[in-house]
């Protein structure tokens, strides 16, 4: 089974790295059931192999503990809940997460850690491929073969998301940018560099075009990191940041005469769903949800059952079919006040400590010589950056957050990265 664990991890990665596609039009039969199905095989050999070898040292470090009472603080807050099936449906997405992290630190190996890189490239290519032909083919509808390979959740997600002009906010592949352009900089292996190169500048066209400012965002501080970090030169920092912002205005461009609107517009202009000013009333709503439920919150999954009733008839959609009961906006839209209204100040101050922790190790890492761990660090920080204005409590973020805090915590510990042999 050890043999076998080497590839597993890897492979669960790569599946919810992926869109979350079907086979033979079956819910059941999705690449994140797979992962999912991977990740519990991989837990189970986990507490087989505890009874039968020796502890790993990273199972009691001060990351751990910390993972642990954030985990239990959303556990608790099952007492206050309202609707149960909510609670369950992302409680689960949480669990998976904290299963993910401890798995990685047991399986993540000297021998494996390649795997987890090609996972990193094979998965950006194949959403990247996906991306383009959807953007290009479907006009802003979703058709065939689209609405037959995807899970009915992410068809909802993408039918109310392209009725706003927005494409694929959750697929996070920003934060693999900092990986892109280490490889780039940094291996002298042109078949990688040439891969390399061409992935970031088509990452960078499907963010403009994607209409969502956070990725915006995301890739910028990806990217301005990164050059700050492997860049020695200032000179070439320069000339680095200037053809960045070439690429951006040239595609920020094309997407205007194709789209009559680009997404700096969106920075000064309101939504066509809900603008800048609603994210601070749904802050404001989930704060006071909060202070009325102080210590334990509503429960988590149980923001939007709190709301008051004109809330909840605004964060339905008609895009959807109201049969299905589609919620466009279950959460509030930022991680402390989504924790805060969700599971209290015990939930809120238990990941505002886990944070703590991990840039207290960050930053003791980047003092580390060798310089090649830093863009895992720096992918973190641009996936975290996603939860400051959007949800997050869903399964492939969930599982990508604690997997990229253990194989941080992991490839430290080690000491080992395959591309900078």
């Amino acid at each position: 089974m050890n043999k076998y664990s080497t590839l597993l991890l890897p492979i669960s990665v790569f599946l919810f790295r992926l869109p979350n596609f079907i086979l033979f039009q079956s819910d059941l039969l999705s690449t994140y059931n797979l992962s999912r199905l991977l990740i519990l095989v991989l837990f189970c050999h986990l507490i087989i192999v505890s009874f039968s070898e020796k502890h790993n040292p990273l199972f009691f470090s001060k990351v751990t503990f910390f993972v642990i009472i954030f985990f239990i603080s959303q556990s608790i807050s099952v007492l206050k809940v309202i609707n149960i099936n909510s609670f369950l449906v992302t409680y689960k997405n949480i669990v998976f997460g904290i299963i993910v992290y401890f798995i990685t630190l047991q399986f993540v190996t000297k021998e494996n850690v390649r795997y987890f890189f090609y996972s990193f490239l094979l998965s950006a290519l194949i959403n990247i491929i996906f991306e383009c032909a959807f953007i290009y083919t479907s006009k802003g509808s979703v058709i065939f073969p689209f609405n037959v390979i995807l899970h009915s959740g992410s068809l909802n997600d993408l039918r109310f998301q392209t009725s706003r002009g927005r494409y694929f906010g959750d697929s996070l592949d920003e934060a693999l940018v900092p990986f892109l352009l280490f490889t780039l900089l940094r291996t002298k292996r042109y078949l990688y560099r040439i891969l390399t190169s061409i992935l970031y500048i088509i990452t960078i066209f499907l963010v403009i075009i994607s209409g969502w400012r956070i990725k915006l965002l995301m890739l910028i501080f990806a990217t301005v990191t990164s050059f700050t970090i492997y860049i020695k030169s200032r000179k070439y920092i320069a000339i680095a940041m200037i053809i960045l912002i070439i690429v951006i205005f040239i595609g920020d461009n094309l997407l205007m005469r194709t789209n009559d609107s680009n997404l700096f517009q969106r920075f000064v202009t309101e939504d066509r769903v809900f603008d800048s000013g609603k994210r601070f009333d749904m802050w404001s709503e989930a704060y006071t949800i909060g202070t009325k439920n102080l210590l334990l919150g509503v429960g988590i999954g149980n923001y939007y059952d709190n709301l008051t009733a004109k809330s909840k008839q605004t964060n339905q959609s008609d895009v959807v079919q109201r049969s299905k009961n589609y919620i466009r906006i279950d959460d509030p839209h930022n991680f402390l006040f989504s924790f805060f209204a969700n599971t209290g100040i015990l939930g809120a101050v238990s990941f505002l400590a886990l944070l703590i922790v991990l840039i207290q190790n960050h930053i003791s890492f980047l003092f580390k010589k060798k310089r090649g761990h830093y863009y895992l660090i720096i992918m973190f920080w641009t996936l975290f950056l996603f939860s400051c204005f959007n949800p997050f409590l869903y399964f492939s973020y969930q599982a990508y957050f604690f997997f990229l805090i253990a194989f941080i915590e992991k490839v430290y510990f080690i000491n080992h990265l395959y591309l900078e042999k």
